[in-house]
């Protein structure tokens, strides 16, 4: 365990902030270098012709969604389709 002395201006500032957001200075700075020390995943450069996709590979289908949509993780497949469905359904009920 260490202890740090912060110089005035800094524990003005971080106490300011601590009081927005209904904390404590401690807990507002062990916060802060916990997600700086601790959370962060190191950026890897993609290689030539990496897609968004290629980018995005580690957090495509990471949410399951099949307790609230039956097609679950099909929803991003013929969404011109099912954009055609709700459009005809909207037109249908006189929504549209």
């Amino acid at each position: 365990m260490s202890a740090i002395t912060l110089p005035l201006e800094l524990e003005l500032a971080v106490a300011e902030e601590a009081a927005m957001q209904g904390t404590t200075v401690e807990l507002l700075t062990l916060d802060v270098l916990h997600k700086r020390f601790l959370s962060q995943t190191p950026i890897k450069p993609l290689p030539e012709g990496a897609t968004l996709a290629d980018a995005l590979a580690g957090y495509i289908g990471a949410i399951s969604t099949h307790d609230k949509y039956p097609e679950g993780s099909t929803l991003s497949e013929n969404t011109g389709r099912k954009f055609a469905r709700l459009m005809v359904d909207k037109w249908s009920r006189g929504k549209l």
